[in-house]
């Protein structure tokens, strides 16, 4: 049996499933944003993110975004503008910003459960390595790699 009456604006505002296969990102969004958001839910299942955390998705897609394009005028920053007044107060800031926004955007990775590390269950994750997994980085370096 549904719910009697109008729906509200923030029900309508949150994100929907389209044929049962994912979410649509919600009004709001720039183009960047919604893009990530596609890209993330289409690589999940699709009850995998609640309709409630929709907001909480979006924000992950602001903070990527957001993180990506303080990465971006990072990378475009001219060295030689450090030696003029305020260069490097500049860059320093940049870098500060970027790793904030790095930080909120792990915290909503984290809530979502979207890192790697949430997905893997402790108990089973030796058994697993054991039995296919690829061998990490780490274990296709020489052992002279980690002398100091």
């Amino acid at each position: 049996m549904g719910v009697r009456g109008r729906k509200s604006t923030a029900e309508m505002s949150i994100a929907t499933k389209v044929d049962g296969k994912f979410m649509l990102p919600p009004e709001g969004l720039s183009q960047a944003e919604s893009d990530v958001w596609l890209d993330v839910v289409r690589c999940l299942p699709p009850d995998f993110i609640a309709k409630e955390a929709s907001e909480m998705l979006a924000a992950y897609c602001r903070h990527a975004v957001s993180t990506r394009d303080l990465s971006t005028m990072i990378a475009r920053f001219n060295p030689r503008w450090l030696k003029v007044d305020g260069g490097l107060a500049r860059y320093e800031k940049l870098l500060r910003m970027r790793s904030v926004e790095s930080r909120a955007m792990l915290a909503c990775a984290r809530s979502l459960r979207l890192t790697s590390q949430s997905r893997v269950d402790p108990k089973t994750a030796g058994r697993a390595r054991r039995n296919g997994m690829l061998p990490s980085f780490y274990d296709l370096q020489p052992d002279e790699f980690f002398d100091d």
